[in-house]
């Protein structure tokens, strides 16, 4: 084949006339996959930038990040079922079972107390930081000496 028929090929690639057709409809559905899917992964990569940074972190950023992730996420299965024609339509559901386990871990039922809500300054031990704080466990202490008489020093 000389280089000249190369260029001058009778068959060519007919442009997509029928703007309102399937085909144009399923290519529409693949951008926005792409385009959503272009979005989860630098979501995840900020996620995992947070964790490995070692930087300080609030939950409420994290929560943020997983929330426009999970909206990212959803518009990537509405995506793949337009282009599949509904095929993956499950994955809505899994997303949804995924999403409700997740809201435990950013909304934890708050635990009934148990014992005494109250307690002596007495009482307090020093492995009780995590129930008392570290501050009743300092001023425990500081009552604690206080309370003992002084030394004589001859």
């Amino acid at each position: 084949m000389p280089l000249r028929d190369l260029f001058s090929r009778k068959k060519t690639c007919d442009l997509l006339v029928n703007v309102e057709g399937r085909v144009v409809e399923r290519y529409k559905h693949f951008k926005d996959f792409l385009h959503q899917n272009r979005d989860s992964l630098n979501l995840i990569a900020r996620l995992e930038q947070t964790y490995h940074s070692g930087s300080p972190f609030g939950m409420g950023s994290v929560k943020r990040a997983y929330d426009e992730l999970m909206h990212s996420t959803r518009g990537l299965i509405e995506a793949l079922n337009g282009i599949a024609r509904g095929k993956y339509r499950e994955l809505a559901a899994v997303c949804d079972r995924i999403d409700q386990e997740v809201a435990r871990i950013f909304n934890p039922a708050p635990s009934a107390p148990a014992g005494d809500l109250v307690l002596p300054l007495e009482v307090v031990r020093p492995d009780m930081v995590s129930v008392a704080g570290e501050r009743r466990r300092i001023l425990q202490r500081s009552t604690t000496r206080s309370a003992s008489p002084p030394r004589r020093v001859s």
